[in-house]
């Protein structure tokens, strides 16, 4: 779980940085997206997710978003709109990581 301070630090690296986007469309969450998701989080550890308004035709953003952090076992880092911005720490990453910076606040 991330506090508010630490969120707050991933939501500034996040306008700051260009990180990997993923759009969900109307074919909606599968095991490839999951697994696309998955490499992304483990190269980065910090993915956005946009939502198309065709994928939430048939259940709520909330729902999605609740099964794709139980999934990943990620941290939701900022929700506005259809967009979502999740987080999973990786200690195998190099200095850079955002887990190191994190440990500093």
């Amino acid at each position: 779980m991330l506090t508010n301070k630490e969120k707050k630090y991933l939501r500034t690296v996040a306008q700051q940085k260009d990180i990997i986007k993923f759009n969900i469309g109307k074919d909606q969450i599968d095991q490839k997206v999951i697994e696309m998701i998955e490499k992304g989080i483990l190269k980065h550890e910090m993915v956005k997710i946009s939502f198309l308004k065709s994928a939430l035709g048939e259940a709520s953003k909330e729902q999605y978003v609740l099964d794709l952090l139980s999934t990943l076992n990620a941290d939701l880092v900022q929700s506005i709109g259809n967009t979502i911005i999740i987080y999973r720490p990786n200690t195998k990453l190099a200095e850079k990581s955002l887990a190191r910076e994190l440990r500093k606040l």
